[in-house]
């Protein structure tokens, strides 16, 4: 690598990381205490896109694994804080953590039952699509810390 070609790939790799921080401490106001949008601006950076997501729904299903019979239908809408409910739907990976936290809260496993969930949602006015495999017990997927989940479809 040339001097020439190190020199702007230093320059270049600077801009990508300033102009980030730069919008997080100024434009969002960190410096002055006001942290509300601190969650938010992490997802602003120079080398991504934000996808606007403008509706969507998310239902979880518990059903009884050896009968199949269905025990409990539920939409989240009104069970989860509107945060939590717009990130779930905005964001079909982290599906797998509310899965894990519910399975553990009322023990989906020692009872025998199957937990699975069916999120739609219409991310830049490209219409309805399903973010999560409907088809997919949550209850025996395991946690990934890297990789794609093949309950995402592509």
């Amino acid at each position: 690598m040339s001097d020439s070609e190190l020199t702007f790939f230093i320059i270049f790799l600077s801009i990508q990381i300033a102009i980030p921080l730069w919008r997080l401490i100024w434009i969002y106001g960190i410096n002055r205490g006001d942290i509300d949008h601190l969650s938010d601006s992490f997802y602003f950076f120079t080398w991504t896109m934000k996808l606007k997501c403008t509706l969507g729904s998310v239902e979880t299903s518990v059903i009884e694994r050896q009968s199949g019979k269905l025990v409990v239908r539920q939409p989240l809408k009104g069970a989860l804080p509107l945060k939590q409910y717009l990130f779930l739907y905005q964001h079909p990976s982290s599906t797998i953590q509310y899965a894990k936290f519910v399975q553990k809260k009322f023990d989906l496993d020692k009872l025998d039952y199957g937990l699975y969930f069916h999120t739609i949602a219409n991310i830049n006015d490209r219409g309805e699509r399903i973010q999560v495999k409907e088809n997919v017990d949550f209850c025996k997927e395991k946690v990934k810390w890297f990789g794609r989940y093949h309950w995402i479809p592509s």
